[in-house]
């Protein structure tokens, strides 16, 4: 049954990273053409509150260096320096093994993405389900396998992902950490900072990967992306350089200087622009996505021309690229500007589902773009008012509040907007825009 497990998890490797979801059109054979390491250390002292962190080598001395020889490893991340990237070119090294594999002697490897274990009851029945599903191997096979292999080595990627789903699994997988399950097996464990789990066991080692300085930046664009080509790698090159958020975190190297970063970018209105490339607007996305996990607030985020739809269901909004917007756990402001005057009330209450969505938002402004003079259903405004979400409107020069429990449009004295006012503020609008 062992030769059995080992070949139907060297198939399914084949076929969970044929699509490997941080990394776009790459298969086993191919990963090593994609793979470039950026910064390895390991923390070789942690007296008080000083830690003591030196380089590694290479992605090859995270099991073979005597500084980190455990049976129990943590790697920890930030999202983008690799962690999924890292675990591909291990299972690439056990599947090809001979000289210079960091995973010679490893009789079973076990790969598993943790964010994708929701609702299953074991830990064996996750290694059951990334099996074909037409598998001769029960769980009580693989039960058993485990039980009398010598060299099993574990790697649980984003382990991070699951702390908030309370299982099972999510009992195994702190017993593996704390070293009661599985003592004499390896462990290799990838988690965001500041996410490291707090209880493990004391023989731990901890390693992090510091991300890429500018030469790993341009051996990478050269053998992934422009196969060599000096204008095509320059032309990225500049793309990188407009994008000040992905140019910043790619200079980074420690997660501290990283969480710095983001939240000086966050006290800053962040822009999202239908003209942005989408190499930009994924960079912006993953600002906020780092900022709602790490609870570091946004102050003003600003969409310009950028949505195409609301996806209720998701809570989510769709930008015109068609990229996502997810609803966000800390921004403070939102601030649509859309030149546009056949904006149902509908597609209006969407888009303030979506805003009450956001747990600590305090306002949602739009400017230049028509409104109607009042929202005929008040009780989709209950959730905001609830909230005390202000909803502003800045069609020209002069601004306006929403009264959220009549649905009319107010001066910021108080005053209810009147149709003479409306239709001044109509006119001046589409003079001043008059695609309107």
């Amino acid at each position: 049954m062992e030769q059995q497990l080992i070949k139907e998890l060297k198939e399914a490797y084949h076929r969970l990273y044929a699509h490997p979801h941080p990394i776009a059109s790459v298969n086993v054979k191919a990963v090593n053409n994609v793979f470039i390491e950026g910064g390895i250390e390991c923390l070789v002292n942690n007296s008080g509150n000083v830690e003591k962190w030196e380089s590694l080598e290479t992605y090859r001395s995270i099991r073979l260096d005597p500084r980190v020889k455990s049976n129990r490893r943590i790697i920890e991340a930030g999202p983008g320096c690799g962690k999924t990237a890292l675990t591909v070119q291990l299972a690439r090294d056990w599947l090809i093994g001979g000289p210079g594999s960091s995973l010679n002697g490893v009789k079973v490897l076990i790969v598993m993405k943790i964010c994708e274990l929701v609702g299953v009851p074991s830990i064996y029945e996750c290694i059951k389900q990334s099996l074909q599903s037409d598998s001769i191997l029960t769980v009580n096979n693989i039960k058993e396998v485990l039980r009398q292999t010598s060299s099993v080595l574990f790697v649980l990627d984003g382990v991070d992902e699951y702390i908030d789903y309370g299982s099972k699994v999510k009992n195994d997988i702190l017993a593996i950490i704390e070293e009661e399950m599985f003592p004499h097996f390896e462990v290799v464990l990838t988690t965001r900072p500041p996410n490291v789990p707090e209880r493990y066991s004391k023989d731990v080692k901890r390693i992090r990967l510091t991300g890429f300085d500018r030469l790993t930046q341009d051996k990478y664009l050269r053998k992934v992306v422009t196969k060599d080509d000096d204008d095509a790698t320059e032309r990225i090159r500049e793309s990188l350089q407009d994008n000040p958020i992905l140019g910043d975190l790619c200079r980074i190297g420690s997660s501290h200087a990283v969480m710095e970063t983001v939240k000086e970018l966050c006290s800053k209105p962040i822009h999202l622009s239908h003209v942005d490339s989408k190499l930009l607007q994924r960079s912006t996305l993953q600002i906020l996505a780092i900022a709602s996990h790490n609870k570091v607030t946004v102050a003003r985020l600003m969409l310009h021309e950028a949505i195409d739809s609301v996806d209720v269901s998701r809570n989510e909004i769709v930008l015109t690229s068609g990229l996502r917007l997810s609803s966000q756990t800390t921004l403070g402001q939102l601030w649509i500007e859309m030149i546009a005057n056949n904006w149902t009330e509908q597609y209006l209450q969407d888009l303030f589902i979506y805003a009450a969505s956001c747990e600590h938002l305090s306002s949602v402004a739009f400017s230049f773009c028509l409104m109607p003079r009042r929202f005929s259903d008040v009780s989709s405004l209950s959730t905001l008012h609830e909230k005390k979400v202000q909803v502003l409107w800045y069609p020209s020069l002069v601004s306006f509040r929403l009264n959220i429990q009549t649905g009319f449009w107010e001066h910021t004295s108080g005053s209810q907007m009147t149709d003479e006012e409306l239709e001044r503020e109509i006119t001046m609008c589409k003079e001043m825009y008059p695609t309107l």
